[in-house]
């Protein structure tokens, strides 16, 4: 992008055996520099004299440019993706500030020395950086030159006093950053719907055993309360059988029929109660039609039948169940057997008695 800038401008021999030596005038921006016979170099500030310039141990004589320069370059650094390449352009302000080292180097092009300078300078650099970040790169670049001004001298006698740097992608890497960032997109995309997937089968794993929870605790209540109301139940009809209050019994019975048996055994077991004040629960109780003879079961038939004569009723007409009269049987057979054992003869021919 930038023209050749020849920086020895003129060199030639010195002729020390001139009778009437030629006195060169200095120049503005040019410095003039003399090669020596013992092979030195030194820098003639302002205009040299006939005397200096006829006997002094010179052999050449060089011009060199000293003025201010501004040079833009564009140059390909690699980048950390392999292949890929930051389009750079850098623009630097520059002179030459130490004109015997562009003799001493023979520098003729300017430009190019800078140019070599700069790529070898921002090479290591960019290859730290991938593609998507050549903005950040810029930036890095810019501020190493602006914070690090002795970064920017050459060893050549030239000085950089500016340089400003952008950093852009080729066609190569354009299209590289684009299909990136598309996958990038897709796999955020891709991201996003599984993360969306997975908290809604927490949520749902969440609900289920609240649910599952809910059911339990509901159950343990229900438990609980049936639990509770077996207790008070049992405690009624332990306080109605207690106290003989044949209404409570009736008005539990008649909206629990099926209850009977359970009342009844109650009764049956209560040690409190007389068999007197059972006969006559047993009795009211027949009577109002809560007890129906498939109830009776393992009540005894004394009482049975004493509930029944208390009642005027025949006690065959009401103990028609087969189980009854399994009962009955069982009872009566018990009976003859315990007759028999009271009046069997002993050995010395009396009778036992109980």
């Amino acid at each position: 992008m930038n023209e050749t800038v020849p920086l020895i401008l003129s060199e030639e021999q010195v002729n020390r055996f001139r009778i009437l030596p030629r006195r060169p005038a200095a120049k503005a921006g040019v410095a003039v520099v003399y090669s020596t016979t013992r092979g030195g170099y030194e820098l003639v500030h302002g205009r040299a004299t006939a005397g200096e310039t006829a006997f002094a141990p010179y052999s050449m004589r060089y011009e060199v440019d000293t003025g201010r320069h501004t040079s833009t370059w564009q140059i390909n650094l690699p980048s950390k993706n392999g292949g890929l390449e930051f389009q750079t352009v850098v623009e630097a302000v520059w002179q030459v500030t130490a004109p015997v080292e562009v003799v001493r180097h023979r520098v003729r092009d300017g430009v190019e020395t800078i140019r070599q300078h700069l790529i070898h300078r921002l090479q290591g650099l960019c290859r730290g950086y991938e593609v998507e970040d050549h903005i950040t790169l810029e930036g890095e670049i810019n501020a190493r030159f602006a914070q690090q001004p002795a970064w920017i001298g050459l060893a050549e006698g030239i000085s950089l006093t500016q340089v400003v740097a952008r950093v852009q992608l080729d066609t190569a890497g354009e299209e590289w950053l684009r299909n990136q960032r598309a996958n990038w997109r897709e796999q955020s995309l891709l991201s996003t719907a599984h993360e969306l997937e997975k908290a809604k089968q927490d949520n749902e794993l969440q609900l289920q055993l609240m649910r599952q929870k809910h059911e339990l605790e509901v159950e343990r209540l229900r438990s609980q309360f049936e639990v509770e109301r077996e207790r008070e139940r049992v405690k009624t009809f332990q306080e109605a059988i207690d106290s003989g209050n044949e209404a409570l019994l009736a008005l539990h019975l008649a909206r629990n029929p099926d209850e009977a048996g359970r009342v009844l055994n109650m009764i049956m077991e209560n040690k409190a109660l007389t068999d007197k004040a059972r006969i006559e629960l047993l009795a009211k109780m027949i009577d109002e039609g809560h007890i129906q003879d498939v109830d009776m079961e393992g009540v005894r038939v004394e009482l049975v039948q004493s509930a029944m004569e208390l009642l005027g009723r025949r006690t065959v007409g009401f103990l028609s169940g087969p189980k009854i009269v399994n009962v009955v049987a069982d009872t009566a057979i018990e009976a003859s057997a315990v007759t028999a054992e009271t009046t069997a003869p002993t050995g010395d021919g009396s009778a036992e008695h109980q």
